[in-house]
C-alpha cells in the first residue's frame, strides 16, 4: 500500500482526498531554510522530500503532485511569480520564483499552495527563518483572491473569469490570506481592483479567532464626516471597538453580531476586538485612513 492510498482511505470524495494529502504535506514537510539561504538546492524529487521531510516550493509541489497521482487525482505543478517572502512593493518580475499546484475536482481545476500552507518566514539578520504553522487558507483558494499574490507563467492558469496581465499583477496591491480570512468578498475586491475602482485597501492584521468583516468597508480611504455602518460577526469576541484618534466607540452586541454607525473625525481609524472578558487588552484587526472629501 502506498502512502497516498493509506492517507485517502477514509476519504469519500475527491475534495476530501485532496484535503488529506494537502494537509499531510503541509504538516509533515518543513521549509528548507538552509538551502534557501545558501542557494545550494538539492534535487527536490518527491522521493527526496518524502525521505528528508524538507523542501522549498519546488519540492512541496513535486510531492503533492506525486501523492495526487498515486491517489488517482489529476494534478499539475504550476510555475509563476509570487508576492511572498522578500517581495518589495512595485517590483517587476523577470524570472519565475515560485511553484504551486492545481487539482481537478469534479471536472474543475482548483488552486492550492501547500508551501505557503506549511508556515511563514521572517527575515532575521538577512536570513530566512521559517516558522512551522499550518494555514488552511491555501487549500482550494478562490482564483480572484489567489491572483493578488500569485501570477502563473501561463496566464490561462489564473482560472479567473477576468484574467489580468503581468503588468496589472505587478501594479495591484498585495492582498494575502489575512485580508481575505477576515471575510472580505474576493470577487468584489478583485473586480474593483481590476477596474481601478479601488486601489487602496484596508490594512489588515488578521485574527487568531474567526471573524466576519464582509459588511465593513474594504477600501482604505474613508471620508471624514461621512457616516459608515459597520456590521461584524464573531462567535468569540467579547467586545469590539472603533478607535478614532483618541476616542473609543464600542459596538453594540446582539448575540454574535456587532454593529456601529460612525462618522470619521480623524485621519486614522482602527477596529479592535477583545476575546477574554478578563483581559483588558484589545487587539487591532483592521486599520483605515480617512481624509476630507
Amino acid at each position: 500500500m502506498t502512502l497516498a492510498t493509506y492517507l485517502v482511505k477514509p476519504a469519500k470524495t475527491n475534495l476530501e482526498k485532496a484535503r488529506v494529502l494537502f494537509t499531510w504535506v503541509a504538516t509533515h514537510v518543513r521549509y528548507d531554510d538552509a538551502a534557501f539561504n545558501s542557494k545550494n538546492y538539492p534535487d527536490y524529487t518527491a522521493e527526496f522530500v518524502l525521505k528528508n521531510k524538507r523542501a522549498v516550493c519546488e519540492g512541496y509541489s513535486n510531492i503533492l503532485l506525486a501523492l495526487c497521482d498515486e491517489a488517482g487525482l489529476e494534478c499539475k505543478k504550476i510555475s509563476g511569480y509570487s508576492k511572498g517572502y522578500g517581495y518589495v512593493v512595485g517590483s517587476h518580475f523577470t524570472e519565475t520564483d515560485h511553484t504551486w499546484n492545481v487539482i481537478k475536482i469534479d471536472g474543475k481545476w482548483k488552486l492550492f499552495d501547500v508551501t505557503w500552507a506549511s508556515g511563514n518566514g521572517t527575515n532575521k539578520g538577512g536570513k530566512l527563518v521559517s516558522t512551522k504553522k499550518f494555514n488552511p487558507f491555501w487549500f482550494d483558494v478562490n482564483p480572484n483572491a489567489f491572483v493578488f499574490t500569485h501570477f502563473p507563467e501561463n496566464p490561462s492558469w489564473q482560472l479567473s473569469d477576468k484574467p489580468i496581465s503581468q503588468i496589472q499583477f505587478e501594479e495591484m496591491a498585495r492582498l494575502s490570506d489575512e485580508f481575505f480570512s477576515l471575510g472580505f468578498n474576493a470577487d468584489s475586491v478583485y473586480h474593483d481592483a481590476v477596474d481601478l475602482k479601488q486601489t487602496l485597501f484596508v490594512e489588515t492584521f488578521g485574527s487568531a479567532f474567526p471573524i466576519d468583516c464582509s459588511k465593513v468597508p474594504y477600501k482604505n480611504n474613508l471620508t471624514i464626516g461621512e457616516e459608515i455602518s459597520f456590521e461584524i460577526k464573531s462567535d468569540y469576541a467579547d467586545q469590539i471597538a472603533l478607535v478614532d484618534g483618541k476616542n473609543w466607540y464600542y459596538f453594540e452586541k446582539n448575540n454574535n453580531v456587532f454593529t456601529l454607525k460612525h462618522k470619521p473625525t480623524g485621519k486614522k481609524l482602527e477596529l479592535l476586538q477583545k476575546i477574554d472578558p478578563k483581559d483588558p487588552d484589545f487587539k487591532t484587526f483592521v486599520r483605515y485612513r480617512a481624509a476630507k472629501s
